[in-house]
């Protein structure tokens, strides 16, 4: 009950701030000057005078966040991405397609084979407080990324130096070959600081800063970058409010205030965007595109996304007990209900055959409903010497992605093995102790998910044996050290022709066999009000603020 009149009190707000935006828009002057605004690829296209700044439009965007933090180097949860994006400008930005194109950037070489990367930058931005953006705040976002020691500070960990030649000019040196380096520039955490207002509230970049740099709260309350947004509140539990930054370089946003209003009911957000109390919204699952589909004034969107629910089986004996035998891991394969999988997490969900998900670099093509065998599944089982089947504790953190609850998905995956005589005894715990069981490789059987750190398949090799997340299988590099070495030779590999065909190689020979099986990358719906273009559904942003606009 207290959550809802809360719920109840920020809508009641927000909804109090639009109106008086449009009596504020009837006194106030509308913007004459021409300008740019964002096209659907990322470039820019003129707009005519009158449009680039054109009044007092308010967005409201219903979101379920995970965000806790606006600092670039600190925050780490996929809801941060549309927040931070808006605030802050990085190097290269995606494209409509999820490929990286230069923002910041102007120009750039990559020498050595393939370590040491020259950016010319652009000399036209200003950051929001007026500031001129030069290399040094290049360098110093860059080097507090990696010291500050942060969640995403593993994304910098391979930059070596860091040096400005020319007030224009960045040279970045790694100590290893890596492909995927300007798509990890992409990502929201190298968003670019303006370092002299960040060392005024207490932030540092150098080797100290994970013990001296102070300014993460301060930058959680307000933004310091060059973005067509500047944080004007964050109320946690609540509300964030981004004011336009009229003078961005790249041209204004359309809306001058968005409001995202933090709303984790499904039910309530469609309820809201189909009277009108919401613009967008973003937090909906399948069970709410029935009641809308028949609402003349909101349209239904169906993506698919990376986000990805898969199964963990442990592949350590003494842990997993009968999950650990590969035969029962391909039995495990052959029971699920794909299809059944796939209707559950919502239009656009598909099946990745391997822990690379479709639509990324060298992936394979989706699995096929048609894999589920049971009858090959009991055959596998009585192989590996479980005739008559086993009982086994399935680990289930009370989460859910993209509105799917992971505790619905594990249930219809209990009943798919419970067909072949497994009883996956399901048992629920808090994200609290669920993360900590799954990170130290604790887990017999569980569900969980996995969303991509930054747009390149190279993110997904973390699962490989020995590697970050396959240790949380148990998967160690000595149980199939060949792909563990195939994943060291792709994530050094800049050739993409070269690269392509070792990724290809490593989903043959796991896709099949290994630890880990993908149930669904999760669809998603969202639902906008008629008159809002650009809302579209965004694998880097969740939604790219900037390019959203309202009639």
């Amino acid at each position: 009950m207290k959550k809802l009149l809360a719920l109840l009190l920020v809508v009641a707000f927000a909804l109090s701030a639009v109106a008086c935006s449009s009596q504020e828009a009837q006194t106030e002057p509308a913007a004459t000057d021409a300008g740019t605004t964002a096209t659907d690829d990322g470039t820019q296209a003129e707009t005519p005078a009158g449009d680039a700044a054109a009044g007092d439009k308010t967005l409201l965007i219903g979101v379920d966040p995970d965000y806790s933090t606006f600092d670039p180097a600190a925050a780490y949860e996929g809801w941060a991405a549309p927040v931070m994006m808006a605030l802050y400008d990085t190097l290269f930005r995606f494209d409509a397609e999820g490929e990286p194109q230069p923002w910041l950037v102007e120009d750039y070489t990559v020498e050595g084979d393939g370590t040491v990367y020259t950016f010319k930058l652009r000399e036209d931005v200003d950051f929001s407080s007026g500031n001129h953006m030069t290399s040094a705040d290049v360098k110093f976002s860059l080097d507090r990324i990696k010291n500050l020691q942060g969640n995403p500070s593993f994304l910098a960990a391979d930059i070596q130096s860091v040096e400005t030649p020319d007030d224009y000019t960045v040279v970045v040196t790694l100590g290893n070959p890596d492909g995927a380096f300007i798509y990890k520039l992409g990502a929201y955490s190298f968003g670019i600081l303006d370092s002299a207002v960040v060392m005024e509230n207490g932030g540092v970049s150098d080797e100290t800063a994970a013990t001296a740099d102070n300014a993460s709260q301060w930058l959680t309350n307000n933004s310091a970058g060059s973005g067509p947004y500047t944080l004007a509140s964050y109320s946690p539990d609540s509300q964030v409010v981004l004011e336009r930054n009229d003078n961005y370089w790249a041209g204004p946003a359309d809306a001058k205030t968005v409001t995202l209003l933090d709303i984790p009911d499904a039910t309530t957000q469609a309820m809201m965007i189909a009277s009108g109390d919401l613009d967008v919204a973003l937090g909906l699952n399948a069970d709410q595109v029935s009641a809308l589909e028949g609402n003349a004034d909101v349209e239904l969107h169906y993506d698919g996304t990376l986000n990805m629910l898969f199964l963990l089986m442990n592949n350590d004996p003494a842990i997993g007990g009968p999950m650990a035998d590969p035969k029962v891991q391909q039995a495990v394969r052959y029971a699920v209900d794909y299809a059944g999988i796939q209707a559950l997490c919502g239009p656009g969900s598909v099946t990745p055959q391997t822990i690379i998900q479709v639509g990324f670099f060298g992936a394979l093509e989706a699995r096929s409903t048609d894999y589920t065998d049971k009858e090959k599944a009991k055959a596998l089982l009585a192989e590996a010497g479980y005739p008559d089947g086993f009982e086994v504790t399935f680990s289930v953190i009370t989460n859910s992605t993209e509105g799917i609850k992971w505790l619905d998905v594990a249930q219809k995956v209990a009943a798919d093995l419970a067909e072949v005589g497994i009883t996956a005894n399901i048992e629920t715990m808090d994200s609290t102790v669920g993360y900590e069981l799954y990170r130290s490789g604790q887990m017999a059987f569980a569900i969980n998910a996995w969303g991509p750190d930054y747009l390149d398949s190279n993110n997904q090799l973390a699962f490989l044996p020995g590697e970050t997340v396959g240790l949380r299988a148990n998967w160690e590099y000595e149980d199939n050290p060949e792909v563990a070495d195939l994943g060291k030779q792709a994530l050094g590999e800049t050739d993409p022709t070269a690269r392509e065909e070792l990724l290809v190689q490593i989903q043959e020979t796991i896709k099949d066999n290994s630890p880990w099986l993908p149930l669904a990358q999760v669809g998603k719906v969202t639902a906008v009000r008629t008159g809002i273009s650009g809302a579209d559904y965004s694998n880097a942003y969740m939604i790219d603020i900037y390019n959203v606009t309202k009639n």
